[in-house]
């Protein structure tokens, strides 16, 4: 692209004397210029970029290759194609199986609730203290002396000293 008109005059007039040369020639048709100019180069970016682009597509792939590659990429489509079938095949035979697990476990679930009746006689029969039940059922056991419980000790004690195999 061309520079424009008025940096060049820029660049070539003294400093002090561009702000007086920018009023003479006239500061809309300028600043117009640099706009156009502005939009011209961003167009320019943009047919570059699609030139780019265009270049690489033609170098990645032309019709010649394509008539040669074309039984191997219908293969390749095909292999595709079925193992996306047996892939289906096998998820649903996952939800399947789950559906089957979750229906035998509302089964195992569904078990009867006792009636109401036989809930209160068993909250009767856990809330009794169970002090009163053993007193009811059967005596205290006898209170054992500890000069008893020194002589069970002492012959546990005199066993585990001993060795095994004499």
């Amino acid at each position: 692209m061309r520079p424009l008109l008025w940096d060049d005059l820029r660049r070539r007039v003294n400093q002090a004397e561009i702000h007086e040369l920018h009023q003479v020639l006239g500061h809309h048709l300028i600043d117009d210029n640099e706009a156009l100019h502005a939009e011209l180069k961003a167009f320019v970016d943009i047919l570059d970029d699609y030139q780019k682009e265009n270049d690489r597509i033609r170098g990645c792939v032309s019709i010649r290759q394509i008539d040669s590659m074309k039984a191997r990429l219908r293969e390749a489509l095909l292999d595709e194609k079925q193992q996306l079938l047996d892939d289906i095949e096998f998820i649903q035979g996952c939800v399947d199986m789950e559906q089957d697990l979750i229906e035998e476990d509302t089964k195992k679930v569904n078990v009867l609730v006792p009636p109401l009746k036989d809930l209160q006689e068993f909250r009767r029969t856990i809330s009794i203290d169970p002090l009163d039940v053993r007193s009811a059922y059967s005596p205290t056991p006898p209170r054992r002396s500890s000069t008893k419980a020194h002589k069970v000790r002492e012959l546990v004690q005199s066993a585990r000293d001993e060795p095994f195999f004499t």
